[in-house]
């Protein structure tokens, strides 16, 4: 039997070579010469070819679609969707020509897409994993650092794949990643081609342990950063980073970042200074198991849903046992405990019934060893929201929602702004810093005064109280704070802009800064430039020293908190899209509202007998989608003298999905721009802001500026 598959194995060849050389021995007329094969020899169709690996950044890349595009820039495949252990399987088209580039791509939160890239320098059967790190080696192969555009790059001959230019950049990034990669003892591991699985350990543990972000400044660079996740020893301390342009040479990424096999920026990376192994599946079972509460009635999950209902009223074990020693009142965070109309206020509400909890990312360790984690919740109306909590280990390694336990409660997060101007459009800007978010907080009675934040630069900003929470204070044309009875005067806004520029920069060339001409908002005395805004870490730490009384001259309570991702410069912020404003409906009646004055910066837009403001939107491909839309306004009473000015600001949570919303006039502390049917007489409207955030805590803000400034 073996020797006739041998013969017939030669036989089958020889006829193969025999058609190929187009001859034979007899005549061309000859019955010999025919083509067609022996009616005894079976020729095998080519085999397919079929790549597959594991598509992760940590976690599995579970909800994506794998394409993959050959040299021609052809779509020859397409995967399944992506399962909870990120593996997947594509089998090529015919005629499929290397070198390929793979795309793992998923909707994200609030309708954008999440992305991961890969390659192949030859187009056959194996292994290749789509991660943070193989995307990193796509972007060191692409012209413009962007390894999004790596495809197109290819057809057009403009980047490079070949054996020899991958290894060279596999290399490279492994020098970049060198302390990780020794950390996690996966020095030696093939990132393209290697076996993995995501369960925390190994690559996966290298993968929890990084996040790397992509930010296109220009057509032909990206700015790339390199955050690592730590176990925080220090809660004050900065966190290493690693960060650099596409344009740099591995030599000057290494040198600038101090770069050796176990440091960055003089920072030890031991093994136990990264997330600790397994930790990714212990995120992903936390998130199981709140799905798995949410899941149940309403009646089942607590025993009563009355304003004052507190954590005591959780019931349903699948509930109680979330939290640290399976007690929902064990949990603080920021002040807040479990309850109707607090934290987990969802468990009390039977729309909150079905929301799915998932795409879980660790975030850091706390000095105590509690850790920060991310995820995605999706309700069953298909309105999704990004949030972060705090968990803690028991006894049995099982992840608890625990909380922060800080007393009192405050954020920062980097923060984004594109302010159009409805019936000025030359007046449209840009800007890029970050918020502070401080809620007025009372404790045994008595008010907060001042919050002073310490930034990671080490400056220093003081929050005052405004209407409704802590604000900046109010600048003058000259970007210092203006006093009132030799106090600070609130501005209204928490956001701090860094750097401010002209959508249109060429038609602005001699208009004055927008802070001399919006000088109720906060403006960095000097704008910073794009280069020091990138320096800032993605997990930045910034310190918050609250104090009680106004003549105290310490903090009563000086708390710590992190963000998420880094402020993003403006030429990186120019290639974003936003949601805007309905054309045909709300911009329209913007601007018939508006009654022009002389000087033009005089010029109001009133609410006189406005009931509600009712809004729609528009969301453009790739844009993020608002989770709430706020009505700023103003109001002016002309008893005093001078005129006094009241800030105010209406908003509503509206589901990703929503494209309309009602905003319901709302007094706060000290305002007085309702009136019995809705806004008062004396009530303005300055502008309307679309809210989104997405998955790594960025902040982006569409206000749209009802009013006129002066030149």
């Amino acid at each position: 039997m073996l020797k006739n598959s041998v013969s017939l194995h030669r036989l089958s060849i020889l006829s193969v070579a025999l058609i190929l050389a187009g001859c034979s021995s007899g005549s061309s007329d000859s019955p010999s010469s025919s083509t067609t094969p022996p009616a005894n020899v079976v020729v095998a169709p080519p085999a397919a070819i079929t790549v597959s690996g594991v598509a992760a950044s940590g976690a599995a890349f579970s909800g994506a679609t794998v394409v993959i595009k050959d040299s021609t820039g052809a779509t020859v495949g397409t995967s399944a969707v992506v399962g909870a252990d990120g593996a997947y399987t594509v089998t090529l088209s015919s005629g499929a020509v290397a070198p390929l580039i793979i795309i793992a791509t998923r909707t994200n939160d609030l309708g954008t897409v999440d992305s991961l890239v890969s390659i192949s320098e030859t187009a056959v059967t194996g292994t290749v994993n789509i991660t943070p790190v193989t995307t990193l080696i796509a972007s060191r192969l692409s012209s413009s650092g962007d390894p999004l555009k790596l495809s197109g790059e290819v057809a057009a001959g403009t980047s490079l794949i070949n054996s020899a230019t991958v290894a060279a950049k596999v290399n490279e990034v492994r020098q970049i990643l060198a302390p990780m990669l020794a950390a996690t003892g996966t020095t030696a591991f093939d990132p393209l081609k290697g076996t993995f699985v995501t369960d925390g350990t190994g690559f996966d543990r290298l993968l929890d342990s990084i996040r790397v972000d992509f930010s296109p400044s220009g057509t032909t660079t990206t700015n790339i950063e390199i955050g690592i996740k730590l176990t925080q020893t220090d809660a004050s301390a900065q966190p290493p980073v690693i960060q650099f342009s596409s344009a740099q040479t591995v030599t000057e990424i290494v040198g600038d970042n101090q770069i050796t096999p176990t440091t960055v920026a003089g920072a030890e990376l031991s093994s136990a200074a990264l997330v600790p192994s397994g930790t990714s599946a212990l995120i992903a079972d936390v998130l199981n198991r709140m799905t798995a509460c949410y899941a149940l009635p309403l009646a089942t999950r607590v025993d009563s849903t009355a304003s004052n209902a507190t954590g005591a009223n959780v019931t349903a074990p699948a509930c109680r046992t979330l939290f640290k020693n399976d007690d929902p009142t064990s949990y603080k965070n920021n002040g807040v405990a479990v309850g109707a109309t607090s934290a987990f206020g969802g468990l009390f509400r039977d729309g909150a019934t079905g929301v799915k909890f998932d795409r879980g990312t660790y975030e850091f360790s706390r000095v105590n060893g509690d850790i920060v984690i991310g995820y995605r919740s999706t309700d069953r109306f298909g309105g999704i929201a990004n949030e972060s909590l705090v968990v803690t280990k028991d006894a049995n390694g099982t992840l608890k929602i625990f909380g922060n336990q800080y007393q009192l409660a405050g954020a920062v997060s980097a923060y984004h702004q594109l302010r159009t101007f409805v019936n000025q459009p030359s007046s449209t800007y840009y800007s890029t810093g970050y918020n502070i978010n401080i809620p007025l907080q009372n404790v045994g009675g008595q008010p907060v005064y001042k919050v002073v934040v310490t930034t990671p630069k080490h400056n220093l900003i003081t929050m005052i109280r405004g209407s409704d929470g802590m604000v900046l204070p109010r600048l003058g044309a000259d970007r210092q704070p203006v006093l009132t009875n030799g106090k600070l005067t609130p501005s209204g806004t928490t956001a701090i802009r860094m750097r401010s520029e002209y959508a249109d920069t060429a038609a602005n060339a001699n208009t004055a800064h927008p802070s001399t001409r919006e000088a109720g908002l906060f403006f960095a005395a000097t704008d910073d430039t794009d280069g020091a805004i990138a320096t800032y870490a993605a997990q930045s730490v910034w310190s918050f020293a609250y104090y009680y009384t106004p003549d105290a001259t310490e903090p009563d309570v000086v708390q710590t908190f992190k963000t998420r991702a880094r402020a993003m410069t403006i030429s990186e912020l120019r290639s974003k899209k936003w949601a805007v404003l309905s054309e045909a409906q709300t911009l329209v009646d913007l601007r018939s509202m508006l009654i022009p004055r002389t000087p033009i910066n005089t010029s109001y837009t009133p609410l006189t007998n406005v009931p509600s403001i009712m809004i729609e939107w528009d969301v453009p491909d790739g844009a993020l989608a608002p989770s709430s839309i706020t009505a700023f306004g103003y109001t002016l009473n002309t008893s005093t003298t001078p005129t006094t000015v009241n800030n105010f600001s209406d908003g509503a949570n509206v589901s990703s999905t929503a494209r309309s919303g009602t905003i319901l006039c709302a007094n706060g502390n000290n305002e007085v721009h309702c009136g019995a049917d809705g806004y008062a007489d004396n009530a303005n409207l300055s502008g309307l802001l679309l809210y989104s955030r997405d998955s790594g805590g960025r902040e982006f803000g569409h206000f749209h500026n009802a009013q006129l400034l002066a030149p």
